[in-house]
């Protein structure tokens, strides 16, 4: 985990630095989006790193808040239009105490911001690998992880209605996925890894739900893919990857197609005595012998 960085609108090469090292190592790397209204620091806006913003679960050091959550007043996380949307998740970020040893004594130090939100994901996440990472090939750790943590986190707990323009009706500008949800996380998903070069990539996936209901059920989906090492950023060079629910008929219940995200997210209801399938679409061809990692799971909501 990595707690500070640079205040800057572009995608830096501390940025670009900690997506090589993520791609080259498949290391999962957690980042505090920092604290300044309006953006997020470098190298928070690395596409392959986990993010985490700051959700104000408490109005002091005692008192917890009731309801739905609002983004801590200095955390606003809005990028460039070119970048990846940040961040992934929030997390517990104000009144956090903590012990400190301070000459031989202990003392309660209590803090606020980003920095003290990302250890929350940090410690959920090492639980998650500890459970599961038997059953993961090395080269899907990235997109595994970073998907089960966005699958499950509650996107009904805060209070954020500034959602960005093309994404789906589920991811926003301010907290990603949603509150952090360590159980929901743990829970049974059903999709698939997959790892391919670029410029392999077929038109279409597709991850059938062969589950029927005699009433409507609803699902949550993400797909999550990885910037591959050293590939420029634009719309169509490894970013631009689209997830649809479909019925029986191949139409679309509902979709989740930003041009610029490298995650996908949505919800949706599958109706009575039913199958449907989600989509993985290629919207566009990408010339390169790059490798790229990609997984599409989904969970009953």
């Amino acid at each position: 985990m990595i707690s500070g960085g640079v205040n800057s609108s572009l995608y830096t090469e501390f940025d670009q630095e900690i997506d090589n090292l993520i791609y080259t190592t498949k290391v999962l790397f957690v980042v505090a989006a920092g604290n300044n209204s309006g953006n997020v620091y470098s190298p928070g806006k690395a596409y392959n790193a986990i993010t985490v913003g700051n959700a104000e679960t408490k109005s002091n050091y005692a008192t917890a808040i009731t309801g739905n959550f609002d983004i801590a007043d200095d955390s606003s996380y809005l990028v460039n239009s070119y970048l990846s949307n940040k961040p992934e998740i929030v997390a517990p970020g104000v009144a956090i105490g903590s012990i400190l040893n301070s000459g031989g004594t202990d003392v309660l130090f209590v803090g606020s911001g980003t920095s003290a939100s990302a250890p929350h994901v940090t410690g959920m996440l090492a639980q998650l690998v500890e459970k599961y990472e038997s059953t993961i090939n090395d080269n899907n750790y990235i997109t595994y992880f970073k998907g089960r943590l966005m699958l499950g986190a509650n996107s009904s707990k805060v209070n954020d209605s500034s959602h960005r323009t093309g994404d789906g009706s589920i991811f926003y500008n301010e907290q990603g996925a949603g509150f952090v949800d360590a159980v929901n996380s743990a829970s049974t998903i059903y999709g698939w890894n997959n790892r391919i070069k670029l410029g392999l990539l077929d038109l279409n996936y597709y991850v059938n739900i062969t589950l029927t209901s005699s009433s409507d059920y609803d699902i949550r989906a993400v797909l999550i893919f990885e910037k591959p090492e050293n590939v420029i950023l634009t719309s169509n060079y490894g970013n631009n990857l689209d997830l649809y629910l479909e019925d029986v008929n191949n139409q679309t219940i509902v979709s989740s197609t930003s041009t610029t995200n490298i995650h996908e997210i949505l919800e949706g209801t599958i109706p009575a005595n039913q199958g449907a399938r989600l989509r993985v679409h290629r919207a566009s061809y990408i010339s390169s012998g790059s490798y790229m990692s990609f997984s599409c799971f989904w969970m009953y909501i």
